[in-house]
């Protein structure tokens, strides 16, 4: 009777150490209830096992509760495996990360469907609250009129590693001019602050920009808009520590530039375009045959989804770099 009893409390520690061995994120609460178990069961039986031997009820409970044993291991199994994936679950690692940066182009403002306020399976958003939750539309939240943009369909069509999810953190705010978004401003700081909470999670693979449109009222902001955009982008790569960090700004809409036919909406939308001339690893993602939602200011939802595919071909050929 003695070697029974000894033989199921080996058999249960020989299943504790095998299953530590193959889900090793577990193996501390293991140990734990392994040490647990020898201190709760193990004593009670060798307690039990002289009385067991004087009296035949005492052996039949002793019995039953080693017939139970397992059934009670199982569920603590059950209820640390279900604690960890939701654990693992709000905290994702391994993530390929791109911040979106801008004005309301890159907040996105398209009308919203059905099908477009389904979360994507793979692509995650870090939210107002930096919690990671999964994506949809809309990904910002700078104004109650945000929709439709064009991050969720550059997170489907950019490279990534297998293994890997995408993550956007989303920190555009329409209407803002670009001296909100140098060094020492109020958005530019923001924007720091959450892609370093970001990358607690995995890699910054890169940035999205779109703006511009603020800037091309005033003669002074627009000529020295590509002097003030070249020193924006050297000081976020400093301060996230990635001299390399992709970079891609998109075209202002052909439909703006029609309406604001000025020489600062040319000379603006130049500093764009001649961007990867002046900045290395930047890209410049085009605008051309995008139409509006009717504002001649935003495109609209179909123009916002194709043009993330651009920026993602762009992104794509500076990550081979």
């Amino acid at each position: 009777m003695f070697l029974i009893l000894i033989s199921k409390q080996l058999r249960i520690r020989t299943l504790l150490r095998k299953i530590a061995n193959r889900y090793c994120m577990l193996c501390i609460p293991f140990a734990l209830l392994y040490f647990l178990i020898n201190l709760t069961c193990l004593k009670p039986v060798l307690d039990n096992l002289r009385q067991a031997l004087i009296s035949k009820s005492n052996y039949n409970w002793l019995r039953h509760s080693m017939n139970t044993l397992p059934i009670l291991f199982t569920a603590c199994l059950f209820f640390i495996q279900f604690n960890a994936a939701n654990s693992l679950a709000a905290q994702p690692n391994n993530l390929d990360i791109y911040l979106l940066m801008g004005q309301s182009n890159m907040a996105g403002r398209g009308k919203m469907t059905d099908e477009d306020k389904r979360p994507v399976e793979g692509i995650l958003m870090l939210d107002k609250n930096n919690t990671w939750q999964p994506a949809k539309h809309p990904l910002h939240f700078d104004k109650s009129i945000a929709g439709v943009g064009l991050g969720l369909d550059f997170a489907k069509n950019v490279t990534k590693k297998e293994g890997t999810g995408i993550g956007l953190v989303p920190c555009a705010v329409g209407g803002t001019k670009l001296s909100r978004w140098v060094k020492g401003a109020d958005l530019y700081e923001n924007a720091v602050k959450r892609a370093k909470l970001a990358a607690k999670n995995g890699t910054i693979r890169g940035v999205l920009w779109h703006q511009g449109e603020g800037d091309t009222g005033n003669t002074e902001l627009a000529n020295s808009y590509a002097q003030r955009l070249d020193a924006m982008i050297a000081d976020l790569r400093k301060d996230l520590d990635q001299p390399d960090l992709p970079f891609v700004a998109g075209q202002l809409g052909q439909f703006f530039l029609k309406k604001h036919s000025t020489p600062e909406s040319e000379t603006l939308a130049n500093a764009l375009k001649e961007l990867p001339s002046r900045v290395e690893h930047t890209g410049h993602a085009d605008s051309t045959g995008l139409d509006h939602k009717g504002d001649q200011t935003h495109f609209n939802a179909q123009g916002y989804k194709e043009f993330g595919k651009r920026y993602a071909l762009e992104m794509n050929k500076l990550l081979k770099q």
